[in-house]
């Protein structure tokens, strides 16, 4: 079983063109953003002016949730979307993108056929979360709240990185709201 109990302290922020970016977690864990070199990444942005463009990425797949605010989406020469706080939207990392709205989101990026599936799950106390063994890596972020793994407790702005665990079993300790991506690679 591996679980790595990531903490604020473990992520690193950088700015970007249109605000700030924390990175959460990535993989290969030797692997580096801006080299590209890696097969997943995952951060929270922060979108501090009212319009920007979204640095290129070949070869990427990217999700994107909204945490909080509004954001319009344009995918040149694709489409374009709306959207509200949870809501989703995925697109290649290599189409011009031009967001609209002061937001904070979370991002989830693959390589090298990856994929992923990001989904919010709220919690009640005691209320237990059972995830599927059958993806690669599975990661929680956690919005606000607290879940206990054997052992482990996650609070609000952690996350746990989950491998080779056969039907993990989480219980909330409190109200909880969680981001779960479940990656897969080919």
């Amino acid at each position: 079983m591996i679980v790595q109990h990531l903490k604020e302290k473990d992520y690193n922020t950088t700015t970007w063109s249109g605000g700030m970016t924390t990175e959460l977690f990535i993989f290969p864990e030797t692997a580096n953003f801006h080299t590209g070199d890696f097969n997943l990444r995952i951060s929270i942005a922060t979108v501090e002016t009212e319009q920007s463009t979204f640095t290129p990425l070949p070869g990427v797949d990217r999700t994107l949730i909204v945490l909080k605010g509004q954001l319009r989406l344009e995918h040149e020469d694709h489409y374009s979307i709306d959207l509200e706080e949870f809501e989703e939207d995925r697109f290649k990392g290599d189409w011009k993108t031009t967001s609209f709205g002061q937001v904070t989101d979370f991002n989830v990026m693959t390589k090298n056929d990856g994929t992923a599936i990001v989904q919010k799950i709220d919690l009640i106390p005691g209320e237990l979360l059972t995830l599927a063994s059958s993806y690669s890596l599975q990661f929680i972020y956690i919005l606000s709240g607290a879940i206990r793994l054997d052992e482990i407790v996650a609070t609000t702005s952690e996350s746990l990185v989950i491998q080779s665990v056969n039907h993990p079993k989480f219980i909330a300790e409190e109200h909880t709201r969680i981001i779960l991506a479940s990656v897969d690679f080919k």
